[in-house]
């Protein structure tokens, strides 16, 4: 429980992550209707904060596979495709910056917060 208590201080899940050759997340398993499709894990958002390459396991056209395809650490491989997943990971395994990522700001609370404030302020006003 020691050890738990200590991850979970600000920026130590973070910093754990960082430690780590590849992260793996669970997207959909399909993308057919809205709400399926929108389900984005938070653990994302923490994965991309700790800029280590990451491998997700889901439908592509999932908004999280579609975030996910912007950042070149990062592979996007649908459900039941195991050889894919495995040249994937041997992929980001030797994965080496090449180009400038995209920011990760937008999907910061803060500014997350600031969005869906615009856009209660758009609805109220219309």
């Amino acid at each position: 429980r020691g050890q738990l208590d200590r991850l979970a201080a600000a920026g130590e899940s973070v910093r754990a992550l960082a430690s780590c050759g590849v992260l793996l997340v669970a997207g959909p398993l399909h993308a057919r209707t809205p709400e399926v499709r929108g389900n984005v894990a938070a653990k994302a958002f923490e994965y991309l904060a700790a800029h280590r390459p990451i491998l997700m396991v889901g439908d592509p056209e999932s908004d999280l596979g579609r975030i996910l395809r912007a950042y070149s650490r990062a592979r996007v491989v649908g459900p039941g495709r195991s050889d894919d997943a495995a040249v994937a990971l041997e992929e980001l395994l030797g994965w080496q910056p090449s180009r400038p990522e995209p920011s990760i700001s937008a999907y910061q609370s803060r500014n997350v917060s600031a969005r869906l404030a615009e856009l209660l302020d758009e609805v109220v006003e219309a």
